[in-house]
């Protein structure tokens, strides 16, 4: 008669065993394997460099082999008990109940694996594919124009979302929230479609007080100076093709007194100059700056003035350029890319006739800290500039 203890001698014991061999294999895996084990009668063998399918279909091949050996030995001592019946009567017995505990265990092993093939054939025998490295994700395509972060180095990205305090193109106007709190910019162009642009920042609304430009040929303008209150935004034009700017000594562009010209396509993208370094010309001699006197107060040298001080009276724009006169106070960093005391940008908004400013009001244009005058003078060519 079968004894349930048997049973569930047997049962636990195939149990046991598969769960301590996936214990034992996976611990032994942690390092090099020191010693080649056995390939089993399925074909199934293990090594160092054992990939993780294989290495289950070695597990559960071994614990189904230790199982079935583990049957045959019992069936093997039953025989033998059987065997020695005769000399010990109370054999016969052990001999019944071992092979009956044996034939249990079979049916157990045999129902336990007929139980995973039913529920998935691919489980006894372990044909699962190796994971496949998922290609990166593409970054979300960013729409052309100017991304404001009110944290440094552009952090464009976080979690594939575009992360951006501001974004904008072609337009200007007062940062509202965002007032001085831009620490870092970035300009994003659309060369297939021959989109580029270029930004102002300024400190104060309505477009005034210390500025900074966005330069179009970085990819990130980092570390700003968290000052801006209203930017200025325009459509760069990388191949300027004519016109140019004039600066003339008189106002209403008259060539009278003289003038000096940036041809566009001389602007080099960007044009950085210190005014002091920049003369006039065609001055007439009469009105030519006296640099030398002799002992009767007559003047022995005279030279061009250069457009220093409240030398320009006025600046025509011929095309599409953007003129940016500026106070820069501090002698050690590179004034080239600001930022810059304090800011005036041609042509203005409301400048209607597009040409730039008659007759320069220059009290609009002194530092109101210091009263100090424009030292540098900047041109940026653009496209479709808004007046």
């Amino acid at each position: 008669m079968l004894k349930r203890h048997k049973l569930l001698f047997y049962f636990l014991s195939f149990t046991f065993f598969t769960i301590f061999s996936f214990i034992f294999f996976d611990f032994s895996f942690a390092a090099e394997l020191n010693v080649e084990y056995p390939a089993l009668s399925t074909g199934a063998n293990i090594n160092s460099q054992t990939p993780i399918t294989e290495y289950l279909k070695y597990v559960f091949d071994f614990a189904v082999f230790f199982g079935f050996f583990t049957v045959f030995l019992s069936l093997v001592f039953a025989g033998v008990l059987y065997l020695l019946s005769p000399a010990i009567p109370s054999a016969l017995e052990k001999a019944k109940d071992r092979i009956s505990g044996a034939i249990s265990g079979l049916i157990i092993i045999v129902t336990v694996y007929l139980i995973i093939t039913t529920i998935n054939p691919a489980l006894s025998i372990f044909k699962t594919t190796d994971l496949k490295t998922l290609p990166p994700q593409s970054p979300v395509p960013r729409q052309a124009g100017v991304y404001l972060y009110n944290e440094a180095n552009c952090p464009v990205f976080k979690n594939n979302i575009p992360n951006h305090s501001f974004f904008s193109s072609t337009s200007s106007f007062d940062l509202e929230r965002s007032s001085k709190q831009i620490q870092s910019a970035e300009i994003v162009h659309d060369w297939q479609y021959n989109e580029h642009y270029i930004g102002i920042l300024f400190e104060n609304p309505k477009f005034w007080g210390k500025c900074k430009y966005i330069d179009p040929n970085k990819n990130c303008e980092n570390n700003i100076e968290p000052f801006a209150s209203s930017i200025s935004i325009y459509k760069y034009n990388y191949s300027p093709k004519s016109g140019g700017v004039t600066f003339y000594r008189k106002p209403f562009f008259d060539h009278s007194g003289g003038s000096y010209q940036v041809q566009g396509p001389n602007t080099g993208g960007i044009y950085i100059k210190e005014l002091k370094k920049l003369t006039f010309e065609n001055v007439p001699e009469k009105e030519k700056k006296c640099v030398k006197w002799d002992n009767k107060g007559i003047c022995t040298k005279k030279e061009t003035q250069d457009l220093s001080g409240e030398n320009i009276a006025s600046i025509k724009i011929d095309g599409d350029y953007l003129v940016l006169l500026v106070y820069f106070d501090k002698e050690k960093p590179d004034p080239d890319y600001g930022p810059w005391t304090s800011c005036q940008v041609f042509g203005v908004f409301g400048d209607k006739d597009k040409e730039g400013p008659r007759e320069i009001k220059w009290e609009n244009l002194r530092n109101l800290n210091s009263g100090d005058l424009p030292n540098y003078v900047l041109i940026f060519p653009i496209e479709n500039k808004k007046n």
